[in-house]
Order: structure tokens, then sequence, then C-alpha cells
């Protein structure tokens, strides 16, 4: 039985198969859409225990900011293909 070393893809002259599902090599518009959501809930959090300004007022800043991202993501530049 020969033994292949294509890392267990059942080749047995060393070429390897890419992987199905391998990561790009940057972030895509829509993975930076996702990240600028929450870091702005966290921004929010953090002036609004920092700041004399009420939670409340930075907590809807942050949620008009992921809005527009959304709108943005979905609307504006919707995914193509």
């Amino acid at each position: 039985m020969a033994i292949g070393t294509g890392a267990g893809n059942g080749r047995t002259d060393g070429r390897t198969r890419p992987l199905p599902l391998a990561p790009p090599d940057s972030p895509s518009r829509y993975d930076l859409t996702l990240l600028a959501i929450p870091l702005a809930f966290l921004c929010a959090l953090v002036l609004g225990s920092t700041l004399p300004v009420p939670t409340a007022s930075t907590l809807l800043v942050a949620a008009i900011c992921g809005a527009a991202a959304v709108a943005d993501a979905l609307f504006c530049n919707p995914p193509t293909g």
C-alpha cells in the first residue's frame, strides 16, 4: 500500500488540494461591517460610563451607527454572487 505525502487527501504524488473553505487574504467589506456594529456599542458603553453624558444617549448614537452600517451593507453596497 502506498503512503501519500498529500496530508491525507488520497494523493500519492506529493501534491495537496487547497482547502475548500480557505480563509480570505483580507477581511471583506461585510466582515468589517459586522465588526463595526459591536465596536460602536462598546465605545458607547465606555464613553457613557466615563463621560458626564447619559449612557442612553451614547447607546442611541451607537444604534444609529449600527443601523447605518447595516443599511449601507444591504442597500447601498449589496452583496453580489
